[in-house]
């Protein structure tokens, strides 16, 4: 089965690619391309001109998508006859943390969540209880996608104003989705975490030394830890970002799906040879 390509249009004109995935859609000319506006999602756009075919799996690969604007962009594209090799159900399975928590929690920190629809009454007191059941006295929260990075960042002291965390990620961020997310603290090492892609069932790594070093424990766990994962999930196309805490233990931070994930610590050449894999597999799961 081949492949192609979405990216989204610039915001400044529809007729080019945004500049931060130009790179990228410049350096896949080998695979059919096509563009979107994701502000609009009303049509796929052919930059190249050229036929396409209507076997063709197609990979966005561009900003984060919420729920319903990845769904419009899976009809769009069944409206022409294909495919997204990531459903939108698929999709969540990885984008959205509580989706896949449950089955990996023994690799990473302890994790305690909440939806909308559970804080729409008495939200302040539900958290509260959520917060006082977690140990120690610093919690990461976050929405179900993403940390916040602006602002205070993403760290809260047990007993602070929760509403004014809650405030201060939507003046970001614009609105939560999902939910929050409250993780226990913990201290990591210093530049140890490392992003891997599952792609076509096969893991891909940046870390070429660790095939060839095995007495480079710290790294060497974290690459066990990684296949490991990769056997509890069947996806498509995602991302694992490992890392080590100051004991130099591996600890899963998050999985997330490939296509709206940065290539973080990857040469970007490197990051492309992911697509040469001859024959996909699509199958449904977690």
């Amino acid at each position: 089965m081949k492949i192609g390509f979405i990216f989204p249009t610039s915001p400044f004109n529809s007729k080019e690619i945004d500049d931060d995935f130009k790179e990228q859609y410049e350096l896949l000319n080998q695979f059919p391309r096509l563009a979107v506006d994701i502000d609009e999602m009303t049509k796929l756009i052919n930059l190249d001109k050229k036929e396409l075919n209507s076997e063709t799996l197609w990979i966005y690969r561009g900003w984060m998508l919420q729920k319903g604007q990845y769904q419009k962009l899976n009809h769009l594209v069944e409206k022409m006859n294909g495919r997204l090799l990531t459903s939108p159900e698929q999709y969540l399975n990885a984008h959205h943390l509580p989706n896949w928590i449950d089955s990996l929690q023994e690799y990473s920190m302890p994790t305690k969540f909440i939806s909308l629809d559970d804080m729409q009454e008495n939200s302040v007191q539900k958290i509260n209880s959520i917060l006082n059941g977690m140990k120690g006295d610093r919690v990461m929260v976050k929405d179900y996608v993403k940390s916040l990075k602006t602002g205070s960042g993403n760290i809260i002291q047990k007993g602070d104003d929760i509403s004014q965390k809650i405030n201060e990620m939507i003046h970001f961020k614009g609105s939560l989705e999902g939910g929050l997310v409250f993780r226990q603290y913990i201290d990591l090492a210093p530049h140890s975490e490392h992003r891997f892609f599952v792609f076509n069932q096969q893991l891909h790594s940046s870390l070429s030394d660790l095939s060839i070093d095995p007495l480079n424990l710290p790294l060497t766990g974290i690459l066990a830890m990684a296949y490991q994962i990769k056997e509890k999930i069947n996806l498509p196309f995602y991302s694992i970002d490992i890392a080590l805490t100051k004991n130099l233990k591996p600890v899963l931070i998050e999985i997330g799906d490939g296509q709206v994930s940065d290539y973080v610590g990857w040469d970007i050449h490197n990051f492309i040879q992911i697509f040469q894999t001859k024959t996909l597999q699509n199958k449904k799961g977690i």
